[in-house]
């Protein structure tokens, strides 16, 4: 093992055990979320640990994630970050420990609930719809929300027009939030 990989390990070893010592301490404390907060919470993670082997990529996660707000995960690399995301997304099962989504908790994440609250995961490939616009390769990751029939959209009637008009308006609200009009 070379000296930086030790150092790594190191750090990694100290950061995990200042995090369970932190969640540990925060669980024998009742919590102190505000109804407001509470209300406002459409997806949190209770408990969650995950293990490949006798590597424990999790341990004892608690997060919640407040309504309309826009979430980022940080960390060194090794740190559990995409297992957390895998988690989330249903991609993998939490060994132990809960998903509530709107109230209901599940030991996977539905996708297609978390596609209705939402929530969406891109992988870490620039795979994008070769021939399309930056507006459509954006449009097309609302796909999930068409309720409309294959006869209203060929037609461009009923629940499709209102559709359309719906996924324009987000798709040029991401392309204004990300700078990305031009």
């Amino acid at each position: 093992m070379t000296l930086a990989s030790r150092a790594a390990a190191s750090f990694g070893e100290t950061a995990e055990v200042e995090t369970l010592s932190r969640s540990r301490a925060a669980a024998q404390r009742p919590p102190v979320i505000g109804a407001a907060l509470r209300e406002a919470t459409t997806l949190s993670l209770e408990g969650i640990s995950l293990s490949f082997g006798g590597v424990a990529a999790l341990r004892d996660v608690d997060l919640a994630f407040a309504d309309g707000a826009i979430t980022a995960v940080i960390g060194p690399n090794g740190a559990g970050k995409t297992s957390l995301i895998n988690v989330i997304t249903g991609v993998y099962t939490p060994d132990c420990g809960r998903i509530v989504i709107k109230g209901h908790a599940y030991s996977r994440s539905p996708p297609t609930k978390l596609a209705s609250l939402g929530v969406a995961r891109t992988f870490q490939n620039l795979g994008l719809f070769s021939g399309l616009s930056t507006f459509d390769n954006i449009a097309a990751g609302l796909s999930f929300a068409v309720r409309s029939s294959i006869f209203e959209q060929i037609f461009g009637v009923g629940r499709a027009r209102s559709e359309v008009a719906a996924v324009r308006r987000k798709t040029e609200q991401a392309l204004d939030l990300l700078h990305l009009e031009r």
